[in-house]
């Protein structure tokens, strides 16, 4: 039976609370919805590996590049929000769920169409 760690789940949750407000608005360009889905703590508690999907009409290279270029403003704000002993490294990587929702709704919609 795999051991729970109450411990980093509540760290991430605490991280992924922080992290929503500081990111969000400065990606809010486009028409299109930027989501923080996940914090992924290491076993060291050194690097966050943020997990974010985009629905709608966003140019994923360029919010990629927005988000690895700011990741240290990020951790700045993220380090004087938390009272942590060490401010992980925040590493940013894209979910295509919600890309995959959007082409499934689309295709369903078309189904319905038809009929």
């Amino acid at each position: 039976m795999p051991k729970t760690h109450p411990r980093r789940y509540r760290i991430e949750s605490l991280i992924l609370e922080a992290l929503a407000p500081i990111v969000k608005p400065a990606l809010l360009n486009g028409n299109g919805i930027i989501t923080l889905r996940q914090v992924l703590l290491n076993k060291d508690f050194s690097v966050a590996t943020v997990v974010y999907s985009s629905v709608g009409e966003h140019d994923l290279k360029q919010v990629q590049k927005t988000l690895e270029d700011q990741a240290w403003r990020y951790r700045r704000q993220l380090a004087l929000s938390l009272n942590m002993r060490k401010t992980p490294q925040l590493v940013f990587v894209y979910d295509d769920k919600g890309l995959a929702a959007d082409k499934m709704r689309s295709f369903l919609e078309a189904i319905a169409a038809d009929e």
